[in-house]
């Protein structure tokens, strides 16, 4: 093989080799700038749970045995336990006004024409915790079958409508119910002489820290974290498949 050859391939290789080197650096450093900003997110909350587990007083290494008598604590106290159930009993009422609100509101913008509809879908879609509208994505012909077999509007909601938003529908309420329970700015202009768990948290910071606020802010933040892998799963797995499951629901609604 003549030294020519031999230049030519190193040149031809020597590129490709360099590119792929360039494409691992890359995708190596913008691995690590986006693990930095989760780090940054949060390790705040992630050393805070840590501490709750401390059983020294003291928030600093090292660390004595582990222990819940800090969550005992905060359960035994009675203001926090008002402070939950006011916290649940609110958060559960947001929920039912805005999922029946919600629905109405998504049903007459799908259905009804009227001047500047997109506009006003844009303005309901922007912020970035709602999820789609699934009466985008349904088959009308479903609720058309189910009226020329002679169900009525609200029948044809309830056993046809319904179930097709459904799992959008309990996503959102999902993540209604952790706005509502993290929610501390517009609460605390808003509560009145009862307040709800993170005006209660925000008044322990104020008059001292303890390791309770530790133990607070990890069940806040870990069933706020749940709910909101909760409501992806959901809104990911419903958008597996569409037209499979239109498919189904369109065989079964015949074959019934």
């Amino acid at each position: 093989m003549s030294s020519a050859s031999i230049t030519a391939r190193v040149d031809k290789s020597g590129p490709s080799l360099a590119r792929r080197v360039a494409g691992i650096v890359i995708k190596v450093l913008v691995g690590l700038a986006v693990a930095s900003v989760y780090l940054f997110l949060y390790a705040p909350p992630i050393v805070t749970a840590i501490f709750s587990f401390n059983s020294s007083s003291i928030q600093t290494l090292p660390f004595g045995h582990a222990t819940f008598g800090w969550y005992r604590a905060l359960f035994n106290d009675p203001q926090m336990q008002a402070a939950i159930y006011y916290s649940l009993k609110i958060a559960l009422s947001a929920v039912g006004i805005a999922a029946v609100f919600g629905v109405a509101f998504a049903l007459i913008v799908h259905r009804v024409k009227f001047p500047g509809r997109n506009v006003f879908q844009a303005l309901l879609a922007s912020p970035l915790v709602t999820p789609g509208q699934r009466l985008r994505t349904s088959d009308p012909s479903l609720e058309q079958a189910s009226m020329d077999s002679g169900a009525g509007p609200l029948r044809t909601f309830w056993h046809v409508t319904l179930p097709g938003i459904r799992v959008p529908l309990i996503a959102a309420c999902l993540l209604g119910f952790t706005l509502s329970m993290d929610e501390i700015t517009v609460t605390f202009f808003l509560a009145g002489i009862q307040g709800t768990l993170p005006v209660y948290v925000w008044g322990l910071l104020r008059f001292g820290f303890t390791p309770e606020v530790n133990a607070a802010f990890t069940i806040i933040g870990g069933g706020s974290l749940l709910l909101i892998v909760i409501a992806t799963a959901l809104l990911v797995g419903a958008g597996i498949h569409p037209g499979r499951r239109r498919a189904q629901r369109r065989a079964e609604l015949v074959t019934k």
